[in-house]
Formats: structure tokens, sequence, C-alpha cells
């Protein structure tokens, strides 16, 4: 809960009156025949509190205002929210902290004494000569409301889950960051959101008081071009580990599969301990940063096969059988991407190319006049 200090009028019959005369609008269109003001300690309590009474009644769509991280331009901060009560009653709440309340009243010098916590009118006439000085020298006087307003700015937004937890964000924070700053396992598994009952894309920029429901899979995982929309550091580190986990398998799978083609060509089987010694003698930690080794062509085939038969005799033997390093600088592919040359068209340096990724299996690569290519664009422009 938020402890808050609560005060309710009823707008009286003439009033009423005057507002349906002046705005042209029903009894039933009006939000604020009956309202109350909660006064709160801090700011995050205001956020708080309006996710406390989201979750209990129904909110007016269209009738939030969130005059804390955008003041009026007279400095005055609030939050506005119109809910429906029983009976389909519609009631008008402002939340704000005592600060906010005395510059409401008493206008921006009562704020300032507020802050300031200073009590006298030789405070307060020094202070409005301060004010006229400022005035004077600005260009206008919307000049130094700027000024006020950027010193009250807030960079952080508060949103909220469906069960009204309350979220602190950075300003220009997305669903993708609110999924992880939940629980990372959410953020991992997003595939959309709503934002205040409305599907929108994971892009989209959360503002002030919204009310944000992830939309989650099992089968999801995070992907690359969520590190063109995420900006928190939480949701950044998230995304990467996954996708540096990712690009590991990818790389050890591939890695295995080169490293069977190697034993092929060994002139003899190895022995149970052959590859503890080569991980020793590459200086490598264990079997699976072998593969991803081989993978990456950090390591030639000849290299491994050395290791993994070492001694003269079976040395001239590997060096007979051992093609040169396979290892080939790709121009675009970027360093340490597991890649595998496609044995049906045999792309050697000089060739145009193109590369497939294929699943767990990192990039096999063709020439560009590859027959495979050729029947993959043809299924493609069947399918569409």
């Amino acid at each position: 809960g938020v402890d808050a200090e609560i005060s309710g009028r009823e707008k009286h019959p003439y009033s009423i009156f005057r507002k349906m005369a002046e705005r042209h609008i029903s009894f039933e269109q009006l939000s604020d025949v009956m309202a109350f003001r909660a006064i709160v300690p801090t700011e995050e309590d205001c956020y708080r509190a309006l996710g406390i009474i989201h979750q209990r009644w129904p909110m007016v769509p269209g009738r939030f205002k969130d005059y804390i991280s955008t003041p009026k331009r007279n400095g005055y901060r609030s939050l506005h929210t119109s809910v429906i009560h029983a009976e389909n009653m519609r009631i008008e709440i402002q939340i704000r902290t005592e600060a906010m309340h005395a510059q409401a009243e008493y206008g921006l010098a009562a704020h300032w004494a507020y802050k300031q916590q200073i009590i006298g009118s030789d405070h307060q006439v020094s202070w409005i000569r301060d004010l006229v000085e400022i005035l004077d020298t600005a260009e206008s006087p919307e000049e130094l409301l700027e000024h006020t307003r950027m010193a009250m700015y807030a960079d952080r937004i508060f949103a909220f889950t469906p069960k009204g937890e309350l979220i602190q964000l950075p300003k220009g924070a997305t669903p993708i960051d609110f999924a992880y700053a939940v629980h990372t396992d959410l953020g991992d598994q997003a595939v959309g959101v709503k934002i205040n009952g409305r599907v929108v894309p994971l892009s989209t920029v959360i503002e002030n008081g919204d009310q944000v429901q992830i939309l989650r899979s099992k089968g999801q995982t995070p992907q690359a071009q969520w590190l063109n929309v995420a900006t928190t550091g939480k949701a950044l580190a998230a995304i990467r580990r996954h996708l540096r986990h990712t690009e590991r398998v990818e790389q050890e799978t591939l890695g295995r599969k080169l490293y069977e083609d190697i034993l092929t060509r060994l002139p003899a089987p190895i022995g149970g301990e052959a590859i503890p010694q080569a991980l020793k003698r590459l200086k490598l930690s264990d079997e699976s940063a072998l593969m991803v080794a081989i993978a990456r062509r950090t390591l030639s085939d000849r290299a491994v096969m050395e290791a993994l038969m070492p001694g003269s005799a079976g040395a001239d033997e590997v060096h007979a059988l051992a093609p040169q390093s396979t290892a080939i600088s790709i121009r675009g592919l970027k360093p340490g991407v597991a890649y595998d040359l496609a044995t049906c068209c045999h792309p050697v340096p000089g060739d145009r190319i193109v590369g497939l990724r294929r699943p767990d299996a990192g990039i096999e690569v063709h020439a560009i006049d590859c027959a495979v290519l050729s029947d993959l664009a043809e299924r493609s422009e069947n399918e569409t």
C-alpha cells in the first residue's frame, strides 16, 4: 500500500450545468462530478498509487494525464486519472506530493520555499526579486518557464504490470526493457505486448503510467534485432548473453562435424588419451573449446591432426595426408563466426559467394552460381 492523505469534493449543481453548457456535453460525459485528491510522500508513490487505483477500478480511456513528467507551462505537476466506480459513476482522481500540492495551491514561489524549507517574507521577497531579474534578462517569460520545466524534468518513467506492480525504467524504454526488468525469463520469451489493452509492436516507447502486459511463448528466444530496440543494460546484457550461447552451440555442432571428417583422414584410429593430450598441446581448456576452434578456423586441420597423432613417423604420415590450412578470410563475415564450404559447389578463394545460415551448423558458403541456390530461389518463388 501507499500512505496517502485523501480529500474529496462533489461538484455543485450550477458548476455542473455551466460545464455541460460550455463544452456541449451530456451529464454522462462528465468525469469530475465527484473528485478525490491523494497527497502522497514521494514522486514514486504517485505512480505506485496510480497503479493500485487502476488495478482496483477500470480506468476511463483517454482521461489519464501525466503532468509530473510533462509539467504544465506554469509548472503545475500532478497525475490525473478517471475511473469507473459502481453504477458506471465516473470519478476523477488527482495524485501529487505535498510539494506539488503547495505549488498548485500557492504558485511557483511556494514550490521553491517547500524545496528549500524556508519560511518568512524576507526569503520570499528575495526570491521574487531574483525572479524579476531573470525575467528582465531573459528573452521572454517562456524562457524561464522552459528552464523551470527542465529542472523538474524526470529522466525516468513508471509503468505497471497487469497486477499493478510498479516498474521503473529510463525514459525511452521499450517493452523489451520492461520484460527484462520484470524477469529474465519473461524477456527471453517475449513475442508481443499489450499496452493499455492494445496490441502494439515491441519497439513501442513506453509512456509514464502505461500498463504493460508482455505476451510470451516458451518456444521464443531472444532475437538479434532486439539489440536495436532495447535500451537498458540488463536487457542488452541478457540478449547478448543468449546470442553468444546460441552462436557457440552452432560452432560446437559444426566443429564436431569437421572433427569427424579430420579423424577419417588419420592413418590410424586414435586412442582414448589422444584428445586430452591434444588439448594440452593446443593449450585448450576442454573438448568444447577444440570444436569451437575448428569451426572458427582458428586451428587448421593439419594442426589438429598433428596434435592428435604426434611423433616423427606419425607426423610425416599426417603431413602427407593433411591439407594445408583451410582458414579463409571472408569479407563481410564477422570474425569468429562458424562457417563451412559447401561440398556441392566447392567455392575457392576469389569466387563470388553467398552464405546460407543453417540451424545448428553456422554459415554454409556457396558459390554464387551454385545450382543449390537456384533451386532454393525457385522454390521460394513457387511458395509466394
